[in-house]
């Protein structure tokens, strides 16, 4: 009955602001992030979040860079009062396969597997291939839907979540 109360303006308010212990899929200019990395953590802080992750898109963290990433990460959570986590938002391609390595995946507190094009492309048996991954912890933005500029994407949720069910894989809900 959530749809009609939704349409009568008249939903619980089950989760308040107040409630949020902490961010998990956070971007910071080290991808596409408006701000730092520090700004980023001191606003998390000022929030009273018990953790914060940093998921900027693996792409843009090639290279050097996710090294680079990771000891500023360790630097600053010495510093700061919640759990800092080492994440990564990664694509999932086409076949289902993720575009980062197991090895550089076993280096991340929590990982975010998302996919970023082709949405008419299988949609489903791409998230369901991504989930069977042991490292990855969260589908993010299922259906890939942008209100006023993009439809959702095809995506069977009941399969999806059956196997996030099985799997143990978390689902952003945006």
């Amino acid at each position: 009955g959530e749809l009609e109360l939704a349409r009568r303006a008249e939903l619980p308010d089950l989760v308040q602001l107040g409630d949020l212990r902490g961010d998990l899929h956070t971007h910071t200019t080290w991808s596409d992030g408006k701000d730092d990395l520090e700004a980023m953590v001191a606003r998390a802080v000022e929030k009273g979040y018990e953790y914060y992750a940093v998921c900027d898109h693996a792409q843009r963290l090639r290279g050097d860079r996710l090294r680079e990433q990771t000891e500023a990460l360790q630097a600053l959570d010495e510093q700061v009062p919640l759990k800092l986590l080492k994440g990564i938002e990664v694509n999932i391609r086409g076949n289902g396969e993720l575009d980062v390595s197991e090895e550089d995946l076993q280096t991340r507190d929590w990982v975010v597997a998302s996919v970023h094009h082709g949405f008419d492309k299988e949609p489903t048996e791409r998230v369901l291939a991504a989930m069977e991954s042991p490292y990855v912890d969260c589908i993010g933005h299922l259906t890939n839907r942008k209100i006023g500029k993009r439809a959702p994407a095809a995506v069977d949720v009941e399969r999806v979540i059956e196997q996030a069910l099985a799997t143990g894989t978390f689902l952003e809900i945006n």
